[in-house]
């Protein structure tokens, strides 16, 4: 251990003293060193390296983008107003599609209350004065024109068929308080309904020619029967035959009705016809069905009834007389025969209006009639010509 320690500091002092005396040797010399010999030649650049190619980028391709398709929005449904009233907002009603729809109801008195004289064609065919009508049939059923004593009707009924009869003008039957009829025939399936129909429940437009009734406000045409539907009253009963009991219908006992519901203080007072429903949703094969002796019932029943019988037609003017013809101009008459003792004169010549003539002379003097005047033919302006005077005797 002591050794080791003992070189390390002779090494250390060594080192040292070397150190001291080199730095007094530097400090103490005065002269200047020499210039030094410069250094190597300045190197060469290097090569230039060359660009690198720049190839342009290509744009990238526009595609112009297609403008989206405007799809126009449908307006929504309306709400119909509770009762009759008018349709919510939305669509406009089929009835201002039609000019003076919908329709207002005059309420012409019924002056006549019994119908049993119903005849053939399309146009009034029964009524009074005021009270008329005719005859309608609908969905395969049609009427029997030969027989005008009561309504026969028959086919082969679709679905909602029926018949009854149409009044020209929108009625008030508030003075009778319902319905009397006949019904028989035949009529397999669904019972038939009576309805009386009411303006308020007509469609205001169902396509129609020529309608004139109608307040109830269906949204479309196609609509119609499904926005509004008359009140009904159901008949059970068909009988066999005209020996049928009568079938009676009272306002009160009628029900039903879209918008305005039926009310037998209202109702009557806006009837645009009465209707026989045959067919419900099955249609009926075979229809063979009569009403006869319809009658309206008088509230009062000391009222009398009257026949609805239509007025015969008038005959038109006779045709005005031919002009009168002029006579022709007259004629002369002939002359009278000529005789040699006097004998009788010779009748005058006919004359076309009776010209005159004068009787012949006589050559021996003796008596001689003057010829008579020629006839005159019919409608002659003139009379016969006067007779000729008898000749001078000698």
């Amino acid at each position: 251990m002591m050794r080791s320690r003992v070189w390390i500091g002779g090494f250390g002092l060594a080192v040292v003293s070397a150190a001291i005396v080199s730095m007094s040797a530097c400090s103490s010399d005065p002269t200047p060193p020499s210039t030094g010999t410069g250094g190597a030649t300045t190197g060469q650049g290097g090569v230039t390296g060359q660009g690198g190619s720049v190839t342009p980028g290509q744009g990238g391709s526009v595609t112009p983008g297609q403008g989206g398709s405007t799809v126009t929005g449908q307006g929504g449904a309306g709400t119909a107003g509770a009762g009759a009233g008018a349709p919510g907002a939305g669509a406009a009603n089929a009835c201002s599609m039609l000019t003076g729809s919908p329709f207002a109801c005059k309420g012409t008195v019924a002056d006549c209350s019994v119908i049993t004289d119903i005849q053939p064609g399309s146009m009034e065919a029964w009524g009074g004065t005021n009270f008329k009508g005719g005859v309608f049939a609908y969905g395969g059923l049609t009427r029997d024109e030969t027989k005008t004593d009561v309504l026969h009707i028959t086919g082969d009924a679709a679905a909602y068929a029926g018949f009854g009869l149409w009044f020209t003008a929108c009625s008030d039957l508030s003075a009778f308080k319902g319905i009397e009829f006949k019904l028989y025939g035949k009529s397999t399936g669904s019972p038939v309904t009576f309805t009386p129909q009411i303006n308020s429940d007509a469609p205001c437009n169902d396509g129609s020619t020529g309608q004139n009734k109608g307040a109830c406000p269906n949204a479309t045409v196609a609509s119609a029967y499904s926005d509004c539907a008359q009140p009904t009253k159901s008949v059970m009963t068909i009988g066999a035959d005209a020996a049928a009991a009568p079938v009676t219908v009272l306002w009160a006992d009628v029900a039903g009705g879209k918008p305005t519901v039926w009310t037998a203080a209202a109702g009557p007072k806006e009837v645009n016809g009465i209707q026989w429903q045959v067919a419900g949703a099955t249609a009926i094969a075979g229809v063979d069905l009569y009403v006869d002796d319809i009658k309206l019932i008088p509230n009062d029943t000391a009222t009398a009834a009257v026949p609805c019988t239509l007025a015969p037609a008038t005959g038109g003017a006779g045709g005005g007389g031919g002009a009168t013809a002029t006579g022709g101009a007259a004629a002369t008459g002939g002359g009278g025969g000529a005789t040699a003792a006097g004998g009788a004169a010779a009748t005058g010549g006919g004359s076309a209006t009776g010209g005159a003539t004068t009787g012949g002379g006589s050559a021996t003097g003796g008596a001689s009639t003057g010829g008579g005047g020629g006839a005159a033919p019919t409608g002659g302006a003139t009379t016969g010509g006067g007779g000729g005077t008898g000749g001078t005797a000698p």
